[in-house]
């Protein structure tokens, strides 16, 4: 969700970011090995962890105005987030993480996001 939210803004240049970043496939692999290695980790910290390495690392490396990494980093507390992914907070105003890793449940969820 995150990588499609940050792709969708360049659309919007300069409105979405002040100008067009070259975030690719390889940011989307590097961002999923990172969380699929966190994910078998249980500390606290691993959240402001996760969010340092996609922010300075890995998406924000390419981030060349303040004013777009303030808001890439709104957007990494927004979506990693404890709170949504156990379900009690929405990603979004149209979306919501199952509460449960069942795969039928993640299925559910991605069919029923609207197309618009």
């Amino acid at each position: 969700w995150f990588h499609a939210v940050v792709q969708e803004r360049r659309t919007y240049v300069p409105q979405g970011w002040s100008q067009f970043y070259e975030f690719s496939f390889a940011d989307l692999r590097s961002g999923a090995e990172i969380i699929r290695y966190l994910a078998h980790q249980h500390d606290s910290s691993l959240w402001e962890a996760l969010r340092g390495l996609l922010e300075y690392a890995i998406y924000g490396g390419r981030v060349a105005n303040p004013y777009d990494l303030r808001v890439l980093n709104v957007y990494l507390h927004q979506f990693f987030d404890e709170d949504v992914l156990t379900g009690r907070k929405p990603l979004s105003d149209r979306v919501a993480v199952p509460s449960t890793g069942d795969r039928s449940d993640c299925i559910r969820a991605i069919t029923s996001i609207p197309e618009r």
